[in-house]
C-alpha cells in the first residue's frame, strides 16, 4: 500500500544551521522537531530526511561523521521515528563535466598511468576527491533496472554530447573521462552484456522470467527470505 511522505531538509529545518557539521557536538535539533515528526508518525506519513553534505567532498570531515551525526539526531528525536535518512556527499564543482546525466562507476578501463601507456583497470571510489572523474557508460545504462527515467536521459545525453568520441563499431566506449579529454578505445564484452541484459529486462522482463524459472534460483530466493508480494 502506498503511503504519503514528507521529505525534510536537515540543517536549518529540523536542526540549527551552523555551517559544516564536522562533529556531533555542533549538531543541535530544534525543540519543535520531535513533535512535528511525531505528528507525521501518528498520521501514517513517512518522515524522510534528506541533506547535502558536500563537506565530505571538500575534505572537511570523513563520511563516517555523517553517520555519527545521524545517530545523534535519532537520539535527540526520542520517540519520534524517521523512516529514512538520505544524504549526498558530493560536490558538483569538483567535476564540472559530471551532472545528472553523466555518471556511473563500475569496474572498467582507467586512464593509463603514463601518457601512451596501457590502460589500467579497476573501480574507483565514488567519493568526490577520491577518483579522477572516469565514468563507465555501461554502468549508468545498466541502472535502467532501477532508475529508468534517469538512465534514459543519460543515454540521450551520451549520444548527443559525447557520441563522436565515445561511440564505435560495438557501441559506447568502456570508459570516458571528459575532465581529462580521455575516451577509451576499448569495448569490453562483459560490461556490454551487463548493460544489454538490463535493458532487455526493463523492456520485456524476459531475463528475469527465465532466471526465476530455474529451480536453483527459486531455492536461493526462498532461502534468502524473498517472497512474491503480488
Amino acid at each position: 500500500m502506498k503511503r504519503p511522505a514528507v521529505f525534510i531538509d536537515r540543517d536549518g529545518t529540523i536542526s540549527e544551521e551552523v555551517g559544516y557539521v564536522n562533529h556531533p557536538s555542533r549538531f543541535r535539533v530544534f525543540p519543535y522537531s520531535a513533535e512535528a515528526i511525531r505528528i507525521l508518525n501518528d498520521n501514517d506519513w513517512l518522515a524522510i530526511v534528506i541533506t547535502n553534505q558536500a563537506g565530505v567532498a571538500r575534505g572537511y570531515f570523513p563520511e563516517e561523521m555523517i553517520a555519527s551525526v545521524h545517530d545523534r539526531l535519532k537520539t535527540d528525536l526520542e520517540n519520534a521515528q524517521l523512516d529514512a535518512i538520505y544524504y549526498c556527499a558530493h560536490h558538483p564543482k569538483l567535476y564540472p563535466h559530471h551532472q545528472e546525466t553523466l555518471w556511473g562507476i563500475n569496474a572498467c578501463d582507467q586512464l593509463p598511468a603514463k601518457p601512451g601507456g596501457s590502460n589500467a583497470y579497476g573501480a574507483q571510489n565514488p567519493i568526490d576527491g577520491e577518483n579522477d572523474g572516469t565514468v563507465a557508460p555501461t554502468a549508468a545504462l545498466a541502472a535502467i533496472t532501477f532508475l529508468p527515467a534517469i538512465a534514459d536521459r543519460t543515454l540521450q545525453d551520451l549520444s548527443s554530447v559525447y557520441r563522436a568520441k565515445a561511440w564505435g563499431k560495438y557501441g559506447f566506449a568502456n570508459a570516458i573521462n571528459p575532465v581529462r579529454d580521455w575516451y577509451d578505445t576499448d569495448v569490453i564484452g562483459i560490461d556490454l552484456g551487463m548493460m544489454l541484459l538490463a535493458i532487455e529486462n526493463h523492456r520485456s522482463g524476459l531475463p528475469w522470467r527465465l532466471t526465476t524459472a530455474l529451480p536453483s534460483t527459486k531455492k536461493a530466493l526462498a532461502t534468502a527470505g524473498f517472497h512474491n508480494a503480488r
